[in-house]
């Protein structure tokens, strides 16, 4: 069974783009996957931000930890 993740994208300026996860669980239902990304993009009032859907696939994920 195929799972996606919602992925935001921001860009400030000339820098390298950031990504963040947004879903908190994998879907598994590309509609529903859609629906969410329609709802983040009509809550997003800034034109540096976008949203994708990925396919997920744990094999090749790769996680940094977030430095404080």
């Amino acid at each position: 069974m195929k799972q996606y993740l919602i992925i935001e994208k921001w860009t400030l300026y000339a820098d390298k783009p950031s990504y963040r996860v947004m879903s908190d669980e994998a879907l598994t239902d590309l509609q529903l996957a859609d629906k969410k990304m329609d709802a983040y993009n009509l809550l997003n009032k800034d034109k540096k931000i976008s949203f994708f859907i990925v396919p997920f696939d744990e094999n090749v994920l790769i996680l940094s930890k977030l430095a404080s």
